[in-house]
């Protein structure tokens, strides 16, 4: 974030990993240009009827995690990443990555590889996707996205870690093989949300998410801190050029988020005129620090580096079977997420629909997520996106049923 949009001019000091700011209170507040508030967003969505299109809550009996004490446990299960293929004993599946958590246990699960069949996330039968010697699951990372870059798909990941976090970016060289993938490049220590996404002349661009702290005398004269999270990008020519130094001397994006909110990208594909949908999400932390998650989709333009068409796309009350729900860790109930809902992956499809009497082919994108830091969810809904994306997933036979209009 730029000291233009704050104003603050008095004392900073840089750093790679982070900006420390002191300002007098007057110098630090929101500038003519603010954008609209999380809770401002919502209300548009919801006068606009955005919560008549219901999501699911997916079944994922059969899905298990290693307890602390080595024994297979039922999973929670969250945060589900978009399709992609691998192969498992000769045989091309289609699948998709989700977090796996130990139930009542905070920052202790994996990343796990499932099948989405109907309203079912089901464990890989038959074979393991990878060696034996990993099992099925990927131990200390969370929060798995996939995408593709030429012809190689890449597997993002949060790296959990004894004092934060960092991203990780596995490669896989032969588009299907999971148990091929290795670990090629890592972010910043303590960054999370970098995504990647390829642009129409093959170069990549990356969103990083750096943390800004700010300090400052507040109007009864204390000293005030707060920390800032916004999304920055950059362009690479190539993957050899992801590295944290590059990550982090990406731009930021003005305006994105209001004074004392937050968010990060999730997901990006590729619009068919040259800009880039994003899907994101938005944040902020109320009185009763509870925290407020939304998913934002929204057009960056790498030309210019400006951002246009945002808004909030869901709410839990797209969600009904997930109200109150919330993760339990040591049997406490954390109330502070309940209103949390956070998509980590998205897909694009076409839907042949009658619409005044005509039969049209419109876009459809379907969201991958989690409720309350608990339970997966999918919604599926026409795209908000103002142009047709370049590429585009086929309803595989497992997933087919997930339609909804």
């Amino acid at each position: 974030m730029s000291s233009e949009r704050f104003k603050i001019g008095r004392l900073e000091l840089h750093s790679p990993f982070l900006d420390f700011t002191l300002a007098p209170w007057w110098e630090t507040g929101p500038s003519e240009q603010e954008p609209l508030t999380c809770e401002q967003l919502r209300k548009i969505y919801l006068q606009n009827g955005g919560d008549q299109i219901k999501g699911k809550i997916l079944k994922t009996d059969g899905i298990t995690v290693r307890d602390l004490d080595g024994s297979e446990v039922p999973a929670e299960v969250l945060n589900i990443s978009g399709l992609f293929q691998v192969l498992v004993n000769g045989e091309t599946l289609t699948v998709c990555a989700f977090r796996r958590d130990i139930p009542g246990v905070e920052g202790r699960g994996d990343v796990g590889i499932g099948i989405l069949e109907n309203d079912s996330l089901l464990p890989i039968k038959n074979g393991r996707v990878f060696p034996e010697e990993k099992g099925d699951q990927i131990k200390g990372y969370e929060d798995p996205k996939r995408v593709q870059i030429g012809n190689s798909w890449v597997l993002i990941m949060t790296k959990v870690k004894k004092e934060g976090w960092q991203m990780s970016f596995q490669l896989d060289s032969d588009l299907n093989r999971l148990d091929e993938y290795r670990e090629f490049a890592s972010g910043p220590e303590g960054m999370k949300d970098i995504t990647l996404v390829e642009l129409q002349d093959g170069r990549i661009l990356v969103f990083t998410r750096p943390e800004r702290e700010i300090e400052y005398l507040s109007i009864n004269g204390h000293l005030d801190r707060v920390t800032i999270k916004q999304v920055g990008w950059i362009i690479i020519d190539d993957l050899t050029q992801l590295t944290p130094e590059t990550i982090n001397r990406a731009k930021m994006i003005e305006n994105l988020f209001a004074w004392g909110e937050w968010g990060g990208v999730n997901d990006a594909i590729l619009l068919e005129n040259g800009k880039i949908g994003v899907l994101g999400h938005i944040a902020y932390e109320d009185k009763e620090h509870n925290k407020h998650y939304y998913p934002i989709t929204f057009e960056f333009d790498p030309e210019t580096g400006l951002v246009d068409n945002f808004q909030i796309i869901a709410t839990k009350d797209n969600f009904p079977e997930a109200k109150g729900v919330a993760k339990i860790v040591k049997g406490k109930k954390e109330t502070h997420l309940v209103d949390v809902v956070y998509f980590n992956g998205m897909d694009a499809y076409e839907l042949e629909v009658e619409r005044d009497g005509k039969i049209e082919k419109i876009v459809m994108i379907r969201y991958y997520g989690g409720a309350g830091d608990k339970v997966p969810v999918v919604l599926e809904k026409e795209s908000t996106f103002s142009a047709r994306p370049k590429r585009f997933i086929k309803l595989y036979e497992q997933s087919r049923q997930l339609q909804a209009v």
